[in-house]
């Protein structure tokens, strides 16, 4: 396996680590009696900032693109019936109600992720062979429009056809092409600096932090451009990382518990 591959394995294994943190934090916080601020104060900050793990993932399928579109839609269906019925069975246990109906793919249940998710692998053959098939300018072009309707239309003006807060196939669709550009640039051998990286990063944080509280715009949304630039830039800092082979068995063994993207550069790897 090659470096880049290794560093993006790990990368999944990150977006997930980001993921489970924000629904910890999201069901503990209420269970901490308000005497417990210490313990509180912390949990509440660490959402501020994690909340582009969601648009993280999408990157990593866009970037490689989707192939094997059924064996790959297939063994992530698998994959998410087994962590429904583990979580579903937690549930029961804590004495909640369950519909059968969440076990089904692409169903009314709460997992709204893998819906768009297996959505997206259904229509992605129509995305790659237009990305595959038009110049930059035109890209571009269609980043544009994806953004003005996720971006502008749904988080910025609310429009309620498309203000779903990023739990849509639009967004995925807008991050996926995004993925694929990141790609683009990539092969081009272009440069950015990491303190640039960084240096965004923090602005965005620091950002985050100061207007949590401004009400007409949900910053905790996918859609929000500034979970999708912190996004962007933790994605191009693991690019520029050099792993040492010698962890890839370590990291391999975590990331294949993680829902797949297809990128064929690791088929027949063991």
């Amino acid at each position: 396996m090659k470096h880049r591959q290794l560093n993006i394995e790990l990368l999944r294994i990150f977006a997930m680590i980001l993921i489970l943190l924000w629904h910890i934090s999201g069901k503990m916080l209420p269970l901490i009696p308000h005497d417990f601020l210490r313990i509180r104060e912390p949990l509440n900050y660490i959402n501020l900032f994690i909340t582009f793990h969601v648009d993280l993932f999408v990157l990593i399928t866009g970037y490689f693109g989707i192939r094997n579109r059924w064996r790959h839609l297939a063994n992530n269906v698998l994959l998410c019936t087994f962590y429904v019925t583990i979580m579903s069975a937690c549930r029961l246990v804590a004495g909640d109600r369950i519909s059968w109906r969440e076990f089904l793919p692409f169903s009314m249940g709460p997992w709204w992720f893998m819906k768009c998710y297996l959505i997206l692998v259904l229509i992605s053959p129509v995305i790659e062979c237009y990305l595959n098939s038009h110049s930059k300018l035109e890209l571009n072009i269609l980043i544009g429009i994806a953004a003005f309707i996720s971006v502008y239309l749904g988080w910025g003006m609310h429009v309620q056809l498309y203000d779903n807060h990023g739990y849509d196939i639009f967004n995925f669709i807008l991050l996926y092409i995004i993925g694929h550009k990141l790609k683009q640039i990539d092969m081009e051998g272009a440069k950015i600096k990491s303190t640039y990286l960084i240096g965004i990063l923090l602005f965005c944080c620091i950002v985050r932090y100061k207007v949590q509280n401004f009400g007409y715009f949900n910053w905790f949304d996918y859609t929000s451009p500034l979970n999708i630039l912190m996004a962007i830039c933790v994605f191009c800092l693991f690019l520029k990382m050099d792993i040492s082979q010698k962890y890839s068995r370590f990291i391999l063994f975590f990331s294949s518990s993680v829902t797949k993207v297809s990128h064929p550069q690791t088929v027949g790897l063991k």
